[in-house]
């Protein structure tokens, strides 16, 4: 089968529009021109070509795969909708390759108010900008973007576009599905314990190059056993503390070096590196996110010279990685003893939320995951309120909250510029209702819908099987959570 790619004319969507028609708008008469390649065009008959087509545009559309037909058959594909496609005119090769002129009819085309709700939509203008500014951000260091914060596969791929060199997740059936969806270096941010979850990583590296971690005597003796007797060797990164006190070792603890050199000891463990979460970024403590990225930073690079003391790491080598969207967003590196920062995990910044808003890391503007939710009931409250409640409850927003910041969400007044409706709240939240309470005299009615900027965008996202992608009121495509509910 063939794959072709969309052949540029005077639109930048690789459509032709003529006079009048809208660029998001209806299509017709567009005519799209798709070169083939040369070694299919010596099997042309001049009646009947199968082929694939891949509608690859950069600039906003994304991709879109089509099926093989024989032509004339129509073909349909996805674009904001369905499209008929139906051959008009088939010229001879040209330079080793044919082509030919199709038009396309859009028979349907979904803006917001088609799509039911509560459901979450991703400005690609927003999402993009930020996978931009990360990009130059990381910049002279390996990108290893978190995909917990998206679980999907579509959205990782755009990021291995802008650079990232491999992908983190946190749990083994989310690298199952990263690895049969063709990504080849993932790194589970995880201290792994279980027969199951072991063997099945051991299955994984044959497929793709697979590392995780490991902070405990225990933990590191549990894995070799296990995948000890699978006759692979894995690469294994000792989990260090640096002052977020959850997992790892600490970082000035001589509990460090013991375990390096007790891992190189290990069957079926192959120790590759140092690995760090700076979680203390989002706390609102003395530090600020400068502060916890050079504390933590600094305090990695003295762990990996220690470890060359000790004969347990060679600066050409040794993978050193932090990782917090807060640390990152003004990372800077450093080298000691030869030794500097190698990688960097960050992973809400592909969409940021609330709580990033609220830690100064990104203006509202920047959140590119909105909640679009309707008002189904508003009733006037005894205290001079009006209370109204929207379809999004506890299993769409999340209870999760923005230190210092009451409410379950930021309702906007105009999802196009980001600017937060005055005077409202979401007050609290069940299952399956959103509360909600305007001061004074309230200006929504029942069926209106609202966006809503989440507290944690992580956290919903793993509630939803898919996500729009919008251009404004534009629906662009919908893309699958392919790793929600991965949490074994």
């Amino acid at each position: 089968m063939l794959q072709s790619t969309i052949k540029q004319f005077p639109s930048s969507t690789g459509i032709y529009l003529p006079p009048g028609a809208s660029k998001r708008g209806p299509i017709h008469d567009g005519v799209v021109s798709v070169a083939l390649g040369q070694q299919q065009a010596t099997s042309f008959d001049g009646e009947q070509l199968s082929f694939n087509v891949i509608f690859t545009v950069l600039q906003g559309l994304g991709q879109l795969n089509g099926r093989a037909f024989g032509l004339p058959t129509p073909i349909y594909l996805i674009y904001c909708g369905t499209i008929e496609f139906s051959c008009r005119q088939i010229r001879e090769p040209t330079d080793g390759a044919i082509s030919f002129n199709l038009v396309a009819n859009c028979l349907a085309m979904r803006v917001l108010e088609d799509l039911p709700t509560p459901c979450l939509l991703i400005d690609e203008r927003r999402m993009e900008a930020n996978l931009e500014q990360m990009a130059i951000k990381a910049d002279g260091v390996g990108l290893r973007p978190h995909t917990k914060t998206h679980k999907s596969v579509a959205l990782a791929k755009r990021q291995q576009l802008r650079g990232a060199v491999g992908i983190t997740v946190a749990k083994v059936s989310e690298a199952e599905i990263f690895v049969q969806n063709g990504f080849d270096d993932v790194r589970i941010a995880y201290t792994l314990v279980g027969d199951q979850q072991l063997r099945r990583l051991a299955d994984l590296s044959s497929q793709a190059r697979i590392s995780f971690c490991v902070d405990t005597k225990e933990g590191a003796h549990l894995a070799s056993s296990v995948l000890g007797k699978t006759g692979v060797s894995i690469d294994v990164l000792l989990e260090i503390d640096t002052g977020y006190g959850r997992c790892g070792v600490p970082y000035n603890s001589n509990e460090v070096v013991e375990l390096a050199l007790e891992l190189n000891e290990l069957e079926g463990l192959r120790l590759c590196g140092i690995l760090t979460h700076e979680g203390n970024a989002y706390s609102h403590n003395a530090l600020n996110a400068t502060e916890v990225m050079a504390q933590t930073r600094d305090r990695m690079l003295d762990v990996a010279v220690r470890l060359a003391e000790a004969h347990c790491a060679e600066a050409a080598t040794f993978e050193i990685s932090m990782g917090s969207t807060p640390s990152i967003n003004v990372f800077e590196n450093n080298s000691k003893g030869g030794f500097c920062i190698t990688e960097v995990r960050p992973g809400n910044y592909i969409f940021n939320d609330l709580t990033q808003v609220a830690l100064g890391v990104c203006s509202l503007d920047a959140c590119a995951l909105t909640v679009l939710s309707t008002v189904v009931s508003r009733h006037r409250t005894s205290r001079g309120t009006e209370r109204f409640i929207l379809d999004s409850g506890r299993k769409v927003l999340t209870s999760d909250s923005v230190r210092d910041k009451p409410g379950y969400g930021c309702i906007l007044y105009n999802p196009r510029t980001r600017v937060a409706h005055p005077h409202t709240r979401i007050t609290g939240l069940s299952e399956e209702h959103g509360w909600c309470e305007v001061q004074g005299g309230g200006t929504f009615s029942v069926g209106d819908r609202v966006q809503i900027v989440p507290n944690h965008a992580c956290v919903v996202v793993n509630m939803m099987d898919k996500i729009f992608l919008v251009d404004g009121s534009t629906v662009l495509s919908e893309i699958p959570v392919d790793a929600r509910g991965c949490v074994i």
